[in-house]
């Protein structure tokens, strides 16, 4: 053998398929090792012997003779079959068989030689593989997150029956198309898109978790929430991501009803607190009245009598001490009323008659066998909080009391107190805090609060307590720490819980003492102009006349429209403007607007019933808010007209 051909000998050897040669009378001529093996016969005993000996059907043996001459006549393009052999053993033997034609050197057609691979083997390794993978796709299929891979260009690679579930496409529409083009909404294509690029580019580095917004086969939105992984090829190189995904739209449309929920109980609980809040509120304001009334009597009989001047003047006193103590009253109850329950008042409040009065009107409505102590200093420091959400924490904190003893009866304590130098951790937040406090605190002799509990009775709608002790801490955390305050409970079970809420002392800016003058002086007004634009006559008249005595010129008009076109005419006769914000036509701050287009450099004073008033301008140089006492109003005025008041 020459060393060519036993070159090409030791190749064919090598081969791990069959190789076989055979002459156009379909005798064996050649044949390899492995087809040896394949077959079950021995080196050269198959050399000699037919193909038609080796198929295993007669019916296949018949049709393949039938077909050698034909085919060795036309000569068509060689294409593969399977068929079935015959072992040495006589068992059959599945094959895949490739062939082709053998020329001579003059490229006359002398046989043909086939590849022949056991297709058996290959059916078993191909169903293997089939096995694995409809295991692995299954196994995806059952995850409750979506799964998708993405290749370098955004296609879709892999994705499982939960991502098509939630899409609203099959496998099929969704393999090979591009995820941002086909998933995403269009606002959200573009930037994402970049993004993606950047991180397949390698220039920035993968964000592990996000969320984004999907849009499914009809149009709809769900917001998705991403955990990524990028994976890499063999060459370490970025090649495409894996990413699972968590449909959370129900979950965050649940959370804004939860929030909505607890909302509309936290305004419930105030409107409840509103009602029992304004019957006390009502008994003292009647009283003041009733005083305010009495003092105006002896003034009146005082000037008929023209009696000591002193007591006059005394009498008048009482009158104005009176009447302070009604416009605080009102505006406790207007702060109470305010819709923002999220905001501190930004008003000093003295919380002990707060407090005071909802011990009372808590201590009519329990029932003969529990027993409420008041615990009150009346000189309490003053602390910044809304009163409507000082009002509700406390009365949750009192219906959780009643709730852990209403069954046995027992003793609640209601109590407000002065704490300094305090240095604690606040039972919902966990912070530590320190410093001067005002303690407000609700204590019973219940059965206490379990130590397992107390981390959880701040969530919303904890139900830990069989006797509902925890219904409404929630919001008391809320309206504790909106208003810069911490909670301390002290609780020992079987003997009862404290609960404290400590808020800030308020300490006012420290200021020059100002002595107030006795008597204000007259004719300060230099003559100055001033339009007096107010619905209610008889303020109109009492601004225009104290403004009067002090050296003013005033004009006064109850309507808007009149006051804007007498403005007109004498644009240039006024120094400064008082008008009202709740006028029946144009609102104040309406008819200010109109006035600065007509003169944009004259000042404006807004007065209002209420705090919920804003203005931007600069020419609207103070709100006051009604009652406005005569000295505020002439300083104010002399203020913006530069007036010395002395």
């Amino acid at each position: 053998m020459t060393p060519d051909a036993q070159h090409l000998s030791s190749l064919l050897a090598a081969i791990p398929n069959g190789v076989q040669e055979c002459n156009l009378d379909g005798v064996i001529t050649y044949n390899n090792p492995k087809l040896q093996q394949m077959l079950g016969y021995a080196a050269d005993e198959l050399t000699g012997l037919s193909i038609f000996d080796l198929i295993y059907s007669s019916s296949e043996r018949a049709k393949v003779k039938g077909c050698l001459r034909p085919l060795i006549a036309k000569q068509p393009k060689p294409s593969a079959y399977a068929t079935i052999c015959r072992h040495k053993n006589g068992s059959p033997i599945a094959v895949l068989i490739d062939w082709a034609y053998l020329r001579d050197e003059n490229g006359e057609l002398t046989g043909f030689i086939s590849l022949i691979s056991n297709d058996t083997e290959q059916k078993i390794l191909q169903n293997q593989l089939r096995k694995e993978r409809d295991q692995a796709q299954h196994c995806l299929n059952a995850a409750q997150f979506m799964i998708v891979t993405l290749n370098r260009n955004g296609n879709i690679t892999l994705i499982n029956k939960k991502a098509c579930d939630v899409l609203g496409y099959s496998v099929d529409h969704l393999l090979n198309q591009n995820w941002f083009e086909l998933c995403l909404p269009v606002s959200e294509r573009q930037t994402t898109s970049q993004y993606f690029n950047k991180l397949i580019s390698g220039d920035i580095e993968s964000v592990e978790y996000y969320e984004n917004t999907v849009i499914t086969s009809t149009g709809e939105e769900r917001l998705i929430h991403w955990h990524n992984m990028l994976q890499y090829d063999e060459d370490g190189g970025i090649c495409g991501t894996i990413s699972s995904g968590e449909d959370i739209t129900e979950k965050i449309i649940a959370q804004k009803e939860h929030t909505k929920l607890f909302e509309q109980i936290r305004k419930a609980q105030k409107m409840e607190a509103l009602a029992q809040l304004t019957n006390g509120i009502a008994h003292d304001f009647n009283n003041i009245l009733a005083s305010i009334l009495g003092y105006a009597d002896l003034t009146l009989d005082s000037l008929y009598e023209m009696g000591d001047q002193n007591e006059l003047v005394r009498y008048i006193g009482e009158v104005i001490d009176e009447g302070e103590k009604a416009r605080d009253l009102i505006a406790q109850m207007l702060a109470f009323a305010r819709t923002n329950a999220n905001t501190s008042s930004e008003i000093p409040l003295n919380p002990a008659p707060l407090i005071k009065e909802l011990g009372k009107t808590t201590q009519a409505s329990l029932p003969n066998n529990i027993k409420l102590s008041i615990d009150t200093d009346l000189n309490i420091p003053k602390i910044l909080i809304d009163p409507a959400q000082l009002y509700q924490a406390m009365l949750s904190l009192l219906d959780n009391a009643r709730a852990a003893i209403e069954k046995k009866g027992g003793y609640i304590n209601l109590n407000i107190t002065h704490v300094s130098g305090l240095q604690a951790k606040c039972a919902s937040c966990q912070k530590t805090f320190s410093g001067e406090f005002v303690e407000v605190s609700v204590a019973d002799d219940g059965d206490g609060i379990e130590t397992n509990m107390l981390n959880n009775i701040f969530e919303p709608f904890y139900g830990g307590h069989e006797n509902g002790r925890t219904t409404g801490l929630a919001g008391v955390h809320q309206i504790a720490h909106d208003n810069h305050g911490h909670i301390l409970i002290d609780s020992i079970p079987g003997y009862g819980t404290n609960v404290r809420l400590l808020f800030p002392q308020y300490k006012p800016q420290q200021t020059a003492t100002v002595v107030k003058p006795k008597r204000e002086p007259s004719h300060i007004g230099q003559n100055k102009n001033i339009l007096i634009v107010e619905n209610d006559e008889s303020i109109a008249r009492l601004q225009s006349e104290l403004l009067q005595s002090k050296g003013f010129i005033t004009k006064v008009f109850s309507d808007t429209y009149q006051a804007l076109d007498y403005f007109k005419a004498e644009t240039e006769k006024f120094d400064c403007i008082i008008v009202e914000q709740n006028m029946p036509s144009l609102s104040g701050l309406e008819f200010s607007e109109q006035i600065l287009q007509l003169h944009p450099g004259i000042p404006i004073i807004l007065s209002s019933n209420t705090e919920q008033v804003s203005a931007t301008h600069q020419n609207i140089k103070e709100i006051l808010i009604k009652p406005v006492s005569s000295k505020i109003l002439t300083d104010k005025i002399c203020s913006i007209l530069k007036i010395e008041n002395k």
